[in-house]
């Protein structure tokens, strides 16, 4: 199943929390996928667990879960640029150089997602980090 939030983005842990508890779902059987500014547009990082690293919607799931035991998958959307506000950047739009690395990105994160739930975050931590 594939929730897409239609919250802000940085409350999305109502639906996410939402979803969990209608369809009874373990949190290990959720992975959340977020931006991160952080991580260069060549780089995707799965992780079974951890805090928030400064990406609000994250925080919002994983205060409105209770817990961080929650596998989440970063997708590299940075760096922020100098005199860049993060929500500007964030909201923003790729420059026509960064397209074409941004779509390898995302289709390396959709294989990173189908690998976690054919093999498991173990597997596909080792595959794609």
């Amino acid at each position: 199943m594939l929730l897409w939030p239609l919250t802000w983005m940085n409350l999305s842990g109502s639906a996410v929390l939402a979803a969990r508890d209608f369809y009874k779902i373990d949190d290990s059987e959720i992975l959340v996928i977020c931006d991160d500014f952080q991580l260069s547009t060549d780089t995707i990082r799965l992780r079974p667990s951890g805090s928030a690293g400064g990406q609000n919607g994250l925080a919002d799931v994983l205060a409105r879960m209770g817990g961080t035991a929650i596998p989440r998958l970063r997708v590299g959307i940075g760096p922020l640029p100098a005199g860049w506000k993060s929500a500007d950047y964030v909201l923003g739009k790729f420059s026509k150089p960064e397209q074409n690395a941004v779509e390898c990105l995302l289709e390396r994160a959709a294989d990173a997602a189908e690998d976690w739930v054919a093999t498991g975050i173990q597997s596909a931590m080792n595959r794609y980090n």
